[in-house]
Formats: C-alpha cells, sequence, structure tokens
C-alpha cells in the first residue's frame, strides 16, 4: 500500500495499481473503527456535551476519519498529481496523527485523571483547552487542503516550484497562528491536570 506514495514513478505500473486497490481498501477498516466510536454513544449522546473526554474522542473519531479518507484517495492518479508535493499531504498527516491519536491520547488524559487522583479538573480551563484544539486543528487541516490544492494547480500551469512555496507564504502564517492555539490548549490541558493532582496531593496530606 505504501508504494502508492510513490506514483508515476519508475516502479512497476502494475505495483502502484495494486498498492491504489489496497489504498481504497483500507477505508473499510477505519469505517468500522469510526462506526464503532459513535455506536458507543447511542442513547448518549448527551455525554458529548458534558463529558470532555467523549468530547474528545468523538471529535479524534471524525478526525481519524476525514484523515483516512483523505489518504486513500490520494492514492488515485488524478489526485496524487495536482497534489503530490504539496502541503495537501501535510493535512493528511496531521488530522489523523494530530487530529486522531494526540486527541484520543488527551481524552483518555481527561478520562484516567480524575480517576487516579481523585479530583476533578477545572472544567472552564477543560473547556477553553478543548475548543482551542478542536478549532485549531480544523482550521489548519483546512488552511493546509487549500494551500495545497493551489499550489499544486498552480505546478500544473507550469509555474516554478520556488515561486510556489513563495505564494504560500500567507497560509504558512495562518498555519502558524492554528498551531499556536493547539500549543496553548495542548498546554492549558497539561496545566489543568497538575493543578487538579496537586490539589489532590494537599488533600491527602
Amino acid at each position: 500500500m505504501g508504494i502508492h506514495h510513490y506514483l508515476y514513478s519508475p516502479i512497476p505500473a502494475w505495483t502502484q495499481t495494486v498498492a491504489i486497490f489496497a489504498s481504497m481498501m483500507l477505508i473499510i477498516p477505519v469505517l468500522t473503527v469510526v462506526v464503532n466510536f459513535f455506536g458507543t454513544l447511542k442513547g448518549n449522546w448527551e455525554k458529548f456535551q458534558t463529558d470532555f473526554s467523549v468530547k474528545l474522542m468523538i471529535f479524534g473519531a471524525a478526525m481519524y476519519f476525514i484523515g483516512s479518507v483523505q489518504g486513500s484517495f490520494e492514492a488515485l492518479r488524478s489526485l496524487q498529481q495536482p497534489t503530490h508535493f504539496t502541503d495537501f499531504v501535510i493535512a493528511h498527516s496531521h488530522a489523523t496523527v494530530f487530529g486522531g491519536y494526540v486527541i484520543f491520547v488527551l481524552a483518555a488524559c481527561y478520562y484516567v485523571w480524575p480517576r487516579i487522583t481523585g479530583r476533578e479538573f477545572n472544567a472552564r480551563a477543560a473547556r477553553w483547552s478543548t475548543w482551542m484544539i478542536m478549532g485549531g486543528i480544523s482550521a489548519m487541516i483546512l488552511i493546509l487542503i487549500v494551500q495545497g490544492l493551489i499550489q499544486g494547480t498552480a505546478l500544473m500551469a507550469g509555474a516554478e516550484f520556488v515561486d510556489s512555496v513563495v505564494t504560500m507564504k500567507p497560509y504558512w502564517f495562518l498555519r502558524t497562528l492554528t498551531g499556536i492555539a493547539m500549543d496553548v490548549g495542548i498546554a492549558l490541558v497539561g496545566i489543568n491536570l497538575l493543578l487538579s493532582g496537586r490539589k489532590a496531593k494537599e488533600i491527602v496530606s
């Protein structure tokens, strides 16, 4: 499947076609995982509004699905040609790694930490961090997709690669702002859990 990263390369065409097929089939296990996530909330969707771990898990599952499906469709030759070597590919990796796996870890922290320390974290700080993280990664992925398509279209029109990179500067600035929002959100999670843990130690002592 990894050969789909080398379309239009000297690798035999039939192996590229097999990789494309395998990449598209990958949508099936991804879909089963996401359906399982959402299915666990059947009849309990009110927890999505009140439980930060549930909110992050569902958001992470959605981002995992978006990133994985994007990755599968990137394997198609018609989409690979205008997006290869652009930030469109980076959007896919950010959606799955940060939007999916990192978010899952943060959700687990919000679930496990109060049970370990016996103390609840600050809900207001958790709310701010959650929205900063979710808003930051969502905006970043959208920006990366848009700038990737713009750069790819420019390259296909005959633009020099260096010139296409220069035109990406405004988008990278916006991407930096979204990254800062994500970093601050994660820092708030750490500070929130750390302070709640210290309060627990003070009570025990």
